[in-house]
């Protein structure tokens, strides 16, 4: 009996060494607040410029679709609202869009990244790039123009990543970008095929990194690249014919 307590004892205790998702609970996960987000709602297929100015004469930067989403800076300019990138001000008018809704707690499991935690990746972008070995990234709650939002500091130039979770799902965006897309849907089921292109390939790899052993992890692909992420702990590893990066430290 003494023999398999201690057995079990031990077995506790490597589970908590090397298993990262085992150290951060459901309760302690700290997500990027929603309040700036904003869903786009338009029927019919169509697509909704985002212009420079709020005119429907100005330059337009790109066009959003229905189920994407935007972030707002909370000023508005009569039918316009306008949004925000890291580096760009931009406007849409204001009855396309809808607002978010949180994550119902405990309904589903979580898949976005820790804010409270720094997040070190290994890039496995070819040799021929010029880029570092390796990837830290912090959290932003605002600095300048950057809201909420998560820094890659990577060569030649860090670069800003901005994740949201809600109910309908978890949107991703680049800092540069005014649309954010969904990228995972709730509730999440194999093969399951969404958004712009997303089909969900696996719910139950089992990924092993220098970080630790994650399982029941869900493989989400676009096109020739594909996404893992690990519940509670998020984004563990990006599949790239030529940008990557796997998760190497969690702290």
């Amino acid at each position: 009996m003494k023999k398999l307590f201690k057995y079990l004892l031990s077995f506790i205790i490597a589970l908590t060494i090397f298993s990262p998702t085992l150290l951060i609970t459901e309760a302690a996960s700290k997500k990027a607040p929603i309040t700036s987000l904003r869903y786009v709602k338009v029927s019919g297929g169509k697509a909704i410029a985002i212009k420079s100015e709020a005119k429907s004469s100005s330059f337009s930067y790109t066009k959003v679709q229905n189920g994407d989403a935007v972030m707002i800076t909370g000023k508005k300019k009569g039918q316009w609202t306008e949004l925000y990138t890291t580096n760009l001000r931009g406007y849409i008018q204001t009855k396309y869009l809808e607002k978010s809704k949180p994550q119902p707690n405990k309904k589903y499991t979580s898949y976005t990244m820790n804010t409270s935690k720094k997040y070190t990746y290994k890039d496995l972008t070819p040799s021929s790039y010029d880029h570092r070995d390796t990837i830290t990234t912090n959290f932003v709650k605002k600095n300048y123009d950057i809201i909420n939002t998560w820094i890659f500091n990577q060569d030649p130039t860090p670069w800003g990543y901005f994740e949201f979770e809600t109910s309908r799902g978890l949107y991703t965006g680049i800092g540069e970008e005014f649309t954010l897309q969904l990228t995972i849907k709730y509730p999440v089921k194999k093969n399951q095929e969404f958004g712009r292109g997303y089909k969900v390939v696996n719910t139950k790899a089992t990924i092993y990194t220098n970080a630790g052993t994650f399982d029941n992890v869900i493989a989400i692909k676009k096109g020739k690249t594909t996404n893992f992420y690990s519940p509670i702990v998020g984004r563990i590893q990006c599949i790239d014919p030529y940008y990557g990066f796997t998760l190497v430290k969690l702290k």
